[in-house]
């Protein structure tokens, strides 16, 4: 009896190591070549997506409303007020 597949829900909060779960599987079947000049950013998270999107001019209307939160929340934090 084959199980049934979960629930999309449950599927997208899954968490991934990139690294072990694709790219060591298919070690053998993977290749390297130089790009020339390229950057690297690491988004493991809200603040480092929101930084780099920053650092490279890309602009949504959500961003700067995101931003806006998220600088309220650490000012409520800093301050021991918290946020109720």
């Amino acid at each position: 009896m084959t199980r049934p597949f979960p629930p999309l829900k449950e599927v997208l909060l899954m968490t991934a190591d990139f690294s072990q779960d694709v790219l060591a599987r298919a070690s053998n079947r993977l290749g390297v070549f130089s790009v020339g000049d390229v950057g690297w950013s690491d988004l493991g998270d809200p603040q480092r997506l929101a930084a780099t999107m920053r650092e490279t001019g890309t602009n949504y209307p959500w961003l700067a409303q995101w931003n806006g939160e998220a600088e309220t929340a650490n000012s409520h934090r800093d301050s021991g007020q918290g946020l109720s």
